[in-house]
């Protein structure tokens, strides 16, 4: 097959039949089919069914179907992997939430809740609260 013609458009099925039957008149023996029959073959598909494709060009059916198989699944591959995803913006809507209960000796209690980014530290605030009438 032609590789200018082929890199132009896609052949239809009855072209690309056509195309295998001027390489199977000029071939010899035991030749394996140039990559480019095999890349046209492939493009035919989902516009034919993979029985129709392998008939028409006297194909391998299992050949042409993992073939397209690795088409698919490479095209599936190269579309669907993600790229860069910042979750920054996640972050910061996501609020922590504080409860602090302290006790001292005495049996004073203290209880402090808050939400969100904190100001100060807990252990100084711990520390304050356990040293005082020291």
């Amino acid at each position: 097959m032609r590789k200018k013609l082929l890199e132009r458009r896609t052949l239809s099925l009855e072209e690309t039949s056509k195309e295998f039957e001027k390489w199977r008149k000029s071939k010899s023996k035991q030749c394996p089919i140039p990559e480019e029959h095999w890349k046209a073959s492939v493009n035919l598909f989902p516009a034919h069914t993979i029985t129709e494709i392998s008939r028409a060009l006297r194909l391998s059916y299992v050949d042409l179907k993992n073939r397209i198989e690795q088409k698919v699944s490479t095209d599936t591959v190269a579309t669907s992997t993600p790229g860069f995803i910042e979750i920054g913006a996640i972050k910061s809507q996501m609020e922590s939430e504080w409860v602090m209960e302290l006790e001292d000796k005495n049996g004073s209690r203290m209880k402090l809740s808050f939400k969100g980014k904190k100001e100060f530290s807990l252990v100084e605030m711990a520390r304050a609260f356990w040293s005082r009438g020291r």
